[in-house]
């Protein structure tokens, strides 16, 4: 009779503990994901990137301007979170006929 007893307790302990046990394997693969973008943003907090130099009417210098302000913004993202922001950081940074144009 105890060993009954004793063999279904432990079952029953095993069969919730089987659930935890996933849970917690999901819990530590999503802080572990967490943990890797968040030393990501810990290396890129300590980066600073210059502006790209503002744009005026060098159709040479167009190409260069538009990929330095891509990645400008693409870094700091959080920084341009409309469309309207990285218009108006981008209007920043043109001058003479470039700025005339917009």
């Amino acid at each position: 009779m105890f060993l009954s007893r004793l063999r279904t307790e432990v079952s029953n302990t095993i069969g919730t503990t089987a659930p935890t046990v996933a849970q917690l394997n999901e819990r530590i693969a999503a802080l572990e994901a967490k943990n890797a973008r968040l030393t990501i943003a810990s290396i890129y907090s300590q980066i600073k990137l210059d502006p790209p130099p503002k744009f005026g009417k060098n159709k040479e210098d167009l190409s260069g301007f538009l990929t330095l302000s891509r990645a400008y913004l693409e870094y700091y993202l959080e920084q341009f979170p409309t469309d309207v922001d990285k218009v108006g950081f981008i209007a920043s940074r043109l001058k003479s006929t470039a700025l005339q144009w917009f």
